[in-house]
């Protein structure tokens, strides 16, 4: 089954208070990106299964595993 996906380039340089260029703290960064997918993909989905008549069910994941 193939996914809707969207892309996005980020460079983690970013100009901090003091005027100076900096990093990125690319751990909260991450992590951030991995909710606001997930939070994405559930309403896209429920919009989809609402359009279309149809209904998710919850997966079962290995610990410490992605679904595929």
């Amino acid at each position: 089954m193939s996914l809707l996906r969207d892309h996005l380039l980020l460079s983690v340089k970013g100009q901090r208070l003091d005027g100076k260029s900096g990093s990125i703290h690319t751990l909260a960064l991450h992590e951030n990106t991995v909710a606001a997918s997930a939070l994405s993909n559930e309403l896209v989905s429920a919009e989809v299964c609402e359009a279309l008549g149809l209904a998710t069910e919850p997966r079962t994941v290995t610990p410490g595993r992605r679904p595929e």
